[in-house]
This record gives structure tokens, C-alpha cells and sequence, in this order.
């Protein structure tokens, strides 16, 4: 409890010093955070906008989520919500999201419009606009801009590698010029089977240390997904489940940080074909 009293008084306090700001807490993915947060590799429809923009280049429809983490580490006064939406064009598709992050005293939000497409067959692209609002209580709030960027390949029928890189125009943001966060992830997924996807990546911050991130996705009967997955940094232990009915999806990730606790996470998806 002492501990998770002291998290909330943080957050209040380091963001008005001058550490990075911390924007890539971005997890606002149920299906990737379940599969420890892995996600450079990964095709999930209008969330590709919070992950890899390339992702949102597979979109063959339309397609909308929204996303609601209720208490970060069991603290329910810090929350994160999102939505999405992506339109597909043929011959691009383009997305936006909105996600907020905080508590009374300390609130992020961002807003992102990605365009993605493809080059051939096996090649995806994706470019993300970003604005940055961060707002302090008894500070005030300053804004930034900057930009993501993806790609992605498959390598013959198994494989799929992605890379992606946040905030690759290094944007400041208010009056002292704070950094926000930049990072880079790389990672391969690989489909054993029709009913089967593991996916291992390494993602490094600029400031942090390097994240290894591990996880798998498996289909036992067609509406239902069970998930697992780990990473290295901070360590933490991930499951969830998916279950899609007709247009309609629904995913759930449950993600345990040492030492700091659950935090749950919810997703609905919606297909508009």
C-alpha cells in the first residue's frame, strides 16, 4: 500500500522536473498488452494507430475499438482510455486515436492520425502525426508535436517482421523543453500453425534499459483466443483472452508487474465491413 501511495505522489511530482515525459505508456492494445505487450509485428486492425502504424496497412475494412484500463496497478484513480477508428481506401487506409492517461493531478493525452498502406504483397508501411498535451495540475498544460513510424514484412508464409520507431522527431514539450520519450522496437511473429502466433521483440528507449517482450496467441475453437506473455523491463506476467462474434470482438489482458501489482485491461473491436 505504502508503495502504491508513493506511485500516485511520483507522478505528480517528476513530471515537473526535468525527466522525459512518459507518452509511450501506450499499452492501449488488450490483445498485445496480453501477449507482453509485444506488438511491432503485429496486425490489429484501427489499434495499429497506438502500436505499429505499419499494422494499419492490412486493414482490408473498417474498423473501430475502445479501449478502458480502470486502475493502473490496482490504483483507481489512474485510468487510460482510448478510441480508435481506421477507414479503408484501397489504395491507402487511414486511422485516428485518442487516448488519455492520469489522475486529477497529472493527465497525458494524445492524439494520433496514422496512414498506412502497403508496397506489393508482403510489405507494409505506416506514418503517424502525433500531438501531446500534458496537463499538471497547478502547472498548467503545454503541448508537442512529432511523428511514428512502422514497417512490416512477411518472409515467406511462417514469419512476420515489423519494426517501429516513437517519436522519431524527438518533440519537446513546454516551456523548459522537456523530452518526451523516444523508442525503437523490433520483433519477429511467427505462425506455426492456423491456430497458433508467438511473437518475440526487443524495444529500447532512449533513456530506459532494453525491454524483451514474449508472447503467444492460441485459437482452440474459432470464436475464442487465449493468450500469455512476459517481459523483462519492468518485469511482468501477461494473460487474456479474445472472443469475436460476428463484426463484434471483445479482448481482455491481465498483466501482473513485480512488484507493483494487476492492472486490468478491456477492448472492444468492432469490424465494419
Amino acid at each position: 500500500m505504502m508503495m502504491k501511495l508513493f506511485l500516485c505522489f511520483t507522478f505528480a511530482a517528476v513530471f515537473s522536473q526535468n525527466s522525459p515525459a512518459q507518452f509511450l505508456y501506450n499499452e492501449t492494445d488488450a490483445r498485445a498488452s496480453s501477449m507482453g505487450g509485444a506488438f511491432a509485428s503485429l496486425n490489429n486492425g484501427s489499434s495499429a494507430v497506438f502500436c505499429n502504424p505499419a499494422g494499419l496497412g492490412s486493414l482490408n475494412h473498417n474498423g473501430a475499438s475502445v479501449f478502458f484500463e480502470p486502475a493502473l496497478y490496482g490504483l483507481s484513480e489512474i485510468t487510460t482510455a482510448a478510441l480508435t477508428y481506421a477507414q479503408s481506401f484501397g489504395f491507402a487506409n487511414f486511422g485516428i486515436g485518442l487516448r488519455t492517461f492520469g489522475f486529477d493531478l497529472y493527465r497525458e493525452s494524445k492524439l494520433v492520425l496514422t496512414a498506412g498502406g502497403s508496397s506489393g504483397d508482403n510489405i507494409r508501411w505506416g506514418l503517424s502525426a502525433v500531438a501531446y498535451n500534458v496537463a499538471v495540475k497547478s502547472y498548467g498544460s503545454a503541448f508537442a508535436f512529432g511523428l511514428d513510424a512502422g514497417i512490416q514484412a512477411d518472409i515467406g508464409e511462417m514469419f512476420t517482421w515489423g519494426f517501429t520507431a516513437k517519436n522519431i522527431t524527438g518533440a519537446r514539450i513546454g516551456e523548459s523543453g522537456q523530452k518526451i520519450s523516444r523508442s525503437y522496437s523490433t520483433g519477429i511473429g511467427v505462425n506455426p500453425s492456423e491456430n497458433g502466433f508467438i511473437m518475440i521483440e526487443v524495444e529500447k528507449e532512449t533513456w530506459g534499459a532494453v525491454n524483451v517482450r514474449f508472447g503467444g496467441e492460441f485459437n482452440p475453437v474459432k470464436p475464442l483466443f487465449i493468450r500469455a506473455g512476459i517481459s523483462s523491463e519492468p518485469v511482468s506476467y501477461s494473460a487474456g483472452i479474445g472472443v469475436v462474434y460476428g463484426i463484434v470482438g471483445f479482448d481482455y489482458a491481465a498483466v501482473v508487474t513485480d512488484p507493483l501489482g494487476l492492472t486490468n485491461k478491456f477492448e472492444l473491436i468492432f469490424a465494419l465491413h
